[in-house]
């Protein structure tokens, strides 16, 4: 009996040194990874290339289609209303109600979105020829970056057809209230 327990606790002693060493093992291993892991990350930033930023809402802001995308809105609005106000004379329950408002917003953020869709296309269209151009790799949004970057918003602007005083304008308006 005395021998079985020299036996379990010489594989125990075995199995402990097995697993210490490859505990030490794996650590090890783990730690040349991340270091490697951390190099290449650093390689892939400094071949990012250029930078650049754009204030995007501002660039949407002012689009030249921008006004005639708020009055299309504006007219699908007052239909929903109007559909909103026969609703309320109409003797149908809550319930029908609800499933009828609930309709009517999917209809308006249905209607929003093709209305957008064309001018988000115009400015993102803008931007890939800008990058062309200058021979950025990754613009961000403004709003996303805290520094660095070259600012593009003006040359966007200016590619809407913007002067350089509605561009000040136009930034004015929106200003950061921090600074």
């Amino acid at each position: 009996m005395v021998s079985m327990k020299w036996k379990m606790i010489n594989i125990g002693g075995i199995l402990y040194a097995y697993f210490k060493n490859t505990r030490r093992n794996v650590i090890a291993v783990i730690t040349l990874v991340s270091i490697a892991l951390s190099f290449s990350g650093c390689a892939r930033a400094r071949n990012m290339g250029k930078v650049a930023v754009i204030d995007y809402q501002v660039v949407l802001a002012n689009h030249p289609d921008r006004k005639d995308a708020e009055k299309k809105l504006d007219d699908a609005y007052r239909e929903v209303q109007k559909q909103l106000e026969k609703q309320k004379d109409a003797s149908i329950s809550q319930d029908e109600k609800m499933q009828k408002m609930q309709q009517f917003q999917k209809q308006m953020i249905a209607q929003e979105k093709t209305i957008i869709a064309p001018i988000r296309a115009d400015v993102n269209e803008k931007i890939d020829e800008t990058m062309k151009e200058k021979g950025y790799t990754v613009v961000f949004s403004k709003d996303s970056l805290v520094r660095g970057g070259d600012d593009i918003t003006d040359e966007i602007l200016k590619k809407e057809g913007l002067s350089d005083e509605e561009i000040k304008k136009a930034k004015a308006a929106v200003e950061d209230p921090l600074n």
